[in-house]
């Protein structure tokens, strides 16, 4: 009778640790494939090739609820770039490229922050305060994958 108590409460244990371990695990491969859209995503801008007198400064890639109220997770990337060509010029370049469908997504950027994130808060890593002939290229990010887009506590 013993030895039957001592087995029915290993097996209670070890179901409870397993169970544990994969809702750990499911949060990890969530969040890690969401930084992978994310990734992916300011990727695809880099691979543009860069116009004329123009240079890359830095880019970033930004996983989470990042603009409007609805729950869900937002892929961003984003490349800074320094050009000696005017915005219009920037904007007609960059508007031939797949994901880029607005006029919107080129901007000058007279700082580090991100300006047209709406939550939390987001800037490049570079070292001066102010920044002329910079400009900001974005896009976002898409996945089909409900699960990954509704199951990251970030997107909430």
């Amino acid at each position: 009778m013993r030895k039957s108590k001592f087995s029915i409460a290993s097996l209670i244990v070890t179901l409870v640790f397993i169970a544990v371990l994969a809702v750990v695990a499911f949060n990890v491969i969530v969040v890690v494939s969401n930084e992978a859209i994310a990734k992916n995503t300011v990727n695809e801008l880099i691979a543009i090739p860069l116009p004329e007198n123009t240079s890359l400064v830095g880019s970033k890639a930004i996983t989470g609820k990042l603009v409007g109220d609805s729950d869900g997770m937002q892929y961003f990337g984003a490349i800074l770039i320094k050009s000696d060509l005017s915005l219009k010029e920037l904007t007609d370049y960059y508007m031939k490229f797949d994901g880029i469908d607005s006029p919107e997504q080129i901007r000058e950027q007279k700082s580090n922050v991100i300006e047209v994130l709406e939550h939390g808060s987001h800037s490049f890593g570079t070292r001066s305060a102010t920044l002329d002939n910079h400009y900001i290229v974005y896009k976002w990010g898409h996945t089909d994958s409900t699960i990954l887009r509704n199951n990251d506590i970030r997107g909430r």
